[in-house]
């Protein structure tokens, strides 16, 4: 640069150095900012949690259910998506709770389900985290001519009883009125509610 355009040297240091420190900047607010991607909710209630829905109309907030905190319903096409959360009441458990007690509550979840729509087959379970919270998850699914239906149920209990005092049941139901497979449009609001259902994080922050 010096031989070029008369630039000195110590000039030339001085801006690469305030580059780098730009770029370096960059990297540390990618890596810190908030992971917030849509619309932010915080159920203030026992326990506390908070989180992100699409903020473009592909998801709202509905008015809750019997025994619900919070629900999210959208729809698109031939295809509805809810993602529930509901306060989980667990026995007395002296033991790894995680490990012991919340697959066998798992269990019960699935059996209610497989009562209340016949032909529902288990897809999946096993040991789940959701940003700070710990639980145990199932999936199911039920295929027919004259509709599509996917589910998930995982019970969550927070890392750090503190922050959330409590459990959760958190679900996640997808539903089409045929059994054909799923339209461009369908396939992303199915991953917009998958992604405001891991979402989930107890208490008010967003890590």
């Amino acid at each position: 640069l010096r031989e070029r355009f008369g630039i000195p040297p110590l000039a030339t240091l001085v801006a690469a150095a305030v580059v780098a420190l730009a770029a370096v900047a960059g990297i540390i607010y990618v890596l810190t900012r908030p992971n917030i991607w849509g619309e932010r909710i915080v159920h203030e209630g026992v326990p506390v949690f908070n989180m992100i829905y699409p903020g473009d109309g592909a998801m709202r907030v509905a008015d809750t259910g019997a025994g619900e905190l919070l629900r999210l319903e959208g729809r698109r096409k031939g295809l509805e998506v809810s993602v529930v959360v509901k306060p989980l009441e667990l026995p007395r458990f002296d033991g790894d709770v995680t490990h012991g007690l919340l697959p066998v509550e798992a269990d019960r979840y699935v059996e209610d389900e497989k009562r209340a729509m016949p032909g529902l087959e288990l897809s999946q379970e096993g040991r789940a985290r959701v940003n700070n919270a710990v639980g145990y998850e199932v999936g199911y699914e039920r295929i027919a001519d004259t509709e599509r239906f996917t589910g998930r149920d995982v019970l969550l209990v927070p890392d750090d009883p503190e922050e959330g005092r409590g459990a959760v049941l958190l679900s996640l139901r997808q539903r089409k009125g045929s059994g054909e497979k799923l339209t461009p449009p369908e396939r992303n609001l199915a991953y917009l509610a998958r992604k405001a259902y891991r979402s989930f994080r107890f208490g008010t922050d967003r890590g």
